[in-house]
């Protein structure tokens, strides 16, 4: 009985992967032909699971922050941005505004205990204008994504590390063949 259930799943899972790359391929080519900009970047944490796991693909499109709205997933770029800069996708907790009437968000990440602006780690502050970027294309509240096509670009440095060990011989033992 599982064997048949799997040679039924396959198909229906390889062909809603298919059509959520050919939507998100579309959108984007909609996107550019009416002069709007849609991005898409990689899921590299659980932090949004269930909605969003390593390797999800996510389209995102440029949006004021007058129009986000509390449940909304957005991208920003962290205030923590050390030693590189980092990219952020979580959903918006709540709407506030600072000392001069500006909105400002509070985000959480769906599998996170806490808020981003609380820690456990370095705190991030509240996103402004100046470091939101976008929100999540979406259905409701659920991001449209492509599933798992990013993992190969997750996994690639590991393939390179094990290319360089395995296959390359380190420099160190050339070095003392010649002169050993």
């Amino acid at each position: 009985m599982g064997w048949y259930v799997r040679s039924q799943v396959k198909p229906i899972i390889g062909k809603l992967t298919f059509l959520a790359a050919f939507f998100l391929v579309i959108t984007c080519f909609i996107a550019a032909w009416i002069g709007n900009s849609v991005s898409l970047n990689l899921v590299a944490s659980g932090s949004m699971s269930p909605a969003l796991v390593e390797g999800d693909i996510v389209a995102w499109a440029p949006i004021n922050i007058e129009d986000v709205e509390i449940g909304d997933v957005i991208v920003y770029k962290s205030y923590v941005a050390w030693p590189d800069e980092k990219i952020i996708i979580h959903r918006v907790s709540n709407i506030l505004t600072d000392s001069e009437g500006n909105p400002i968000l509070e985000t959480k990440g769906d599998n996170n205990d806490w808020m981003d602006q609380e820690g456990p780690n370095i705190p991030e502050p509240y996103i402004g204008e100046d470091h939101l970027m976008g929100k999540a294309l979406s259905i409701g509240q659920e991001p449209l994504k492509i599933p798992y096509v990013g993992i190969f670009v997750l996994i690639l440095p590991i393939f390179f590390v094990l290319y360089q060990v395995i296959v390359k011989k380190p420099k160190e033992k050339a070095h003392m063949n010649i002169f050993g």
